[in-house]
């Protein structure tokens, strides 16, 4: 293999969009690659190291997705039920009709908050979100933004389209209410804790924080652009199942080998049914659903929680059909193909993302090598 041009594009992007970044790709058990460039810290002169601390934000989601499918392994829950028979707060939803609404013609199904097909939106300005903010103040949690949000019409009826929204977050607080537990905590138990997960997090251990990397405007000059991460230091019991973690890149690859491993931690023992895998890597979307995600998204479906390559072809990709993964909103990728048994996590802290612009050359740089 030879990663020459994979280092010498990551090493460009500290000259066009990136403070630091770190990027770690295996084949099988196997580091065949890790390179880590620029700052964490710029104005600390704290470098990017092994140890760095990200927030994935939207890559939490299909964290959430997997602690969900545990629970699915268990029994605990059918993927058509309605979620009402579990959240009552989402049992007699609306849709916005005109100026108004009309009732939901039906109800939010458990699969549609996997599949983001609920009719939730990503509306943080919302009246209703804004008022549980001001009412609660630090102590604001998951399960009562979700309550705020089932006050509000949905924007479609559940399964008409794809929405991305907040319903991995809803899904989190499903999690809580079938384990009597919080997100993190479900987290901490079934996931982390058995796959060596030490350095994941919701609310960052003071110990922890000068490991955190900042986050820059994704611009030059490059400033500092503190208004997310501030958001999340103002309401510490905020456990987002779509956008709340903070962790290590190795940390992340931990996750990712566990579904290329269909399941399995690195000692064979399951936590996930490979069954349950490949429900989530599947592309669940259909007909005119799927052909309006990939207007967006060309080449690409959705499964559970993961975006699923389904038409390379349409963009260049050179992945194999399968490879399945999901992004964050600054700049955060990873990527698994199950054919190539690759994974490949980067890391970096820009607003906005440059998301379109980088990680599609990742992808195929990084599977140009792979044999």
């Amino acid at each position: 293999m030879n990663w020459g041009a994979l280092r010498a594009y990551q090493d460009s992007l500290l000259e066009n969009c990136a403070v630091g970044t770190d990027l770690m790709v295996c084949q099988g058990e196997k580091v065949v690659y890790r390179h880590l460039n620029g700052f964490a810290n710029r104005e600390a002169g704290i470098r990017v190291g092994r140890d760095t601390l990200f927030r994935v934000y939207s890559m939490t989601k299909p964290i959430t997705c997997a602690l969900a499918m545990m629970l699915h392994d268990q029994g605990r829950f059918v993927m058509t039920e309605p979620l009402g028979r579990y959240l009552p707060a989402f049992g007699q939803m609306r849709v916005k009709e005109g100026r108004g609404s009309r009732e939901a013609r039906s109800p939010i199904r458990i699969l549609d908050l996997f599949t983001m097909t609920s009719g939730l939106n990503y509306d943080l300005q919302r009246e209703s979100l804004l008022g549980v903010l001001a009412d609660q103040g630090p102590g604001l949690t998951l399960a009562q933004v979700a309550e705020a949000v089932a006050r509000d019409p949905l924007d479609f009826d559940p399964g008409e389209r794809f929405c991305y929204g907040v319903s991995h977050d809803v899904l989190g607080v499903l999690v809580e209410t079938l384990c009597g537990a919080s997100l993190g905590e479900c987290m901490a138990e079934m996931l982390f804790v058995p796959l060596g997960m030490a350095d994941s997090f919701f609310a960052l251990p003071e110990d922890a924080q000068p490991r955190l990397a900042l986050t820059y405007a994704s611009q030059p000059p490059f400033g500092p652009e503190p208004v997310l991460d501030n958001f999340f230091l103002s309401f510490p019991r905020l456990e987002s199942g779509g956008g709340g973690l903070v962790m290590t890149t190795e940390d992340y690859l931990r996750f990712l080998g566990m579904l290329l491993r269909e399941g399995r931690d690195e000692k064979g023992q399951a936590l996930l049914s490979p069954a349950a895998v490949r429900l989530m890597r599947t592309n669940h979307l259909t007909g005119p659903v799927h052909a309006g995600y990939m207007a967006d998204r060309p080449g690409y479906g959705y499964g559970l929680g993961l975006r699923v390559l389904t038409h390379p072809e349409q963009i260049g990709a050179l992945t194999n059909p399968g490879e399945y993964g999901w992004a964050g909103t600054q700049g955060t990728w990873m990527m698994a193909d199950p054919t190539s048994q690759t994974a490949a996590v980067f890391m970096m802290q820009g607003s906005p993302g440059p998301n379109g612009e980088i990680h599609p050359r990742l992808r195929n740089l990084i599977a140009a090598q792979i044999h």
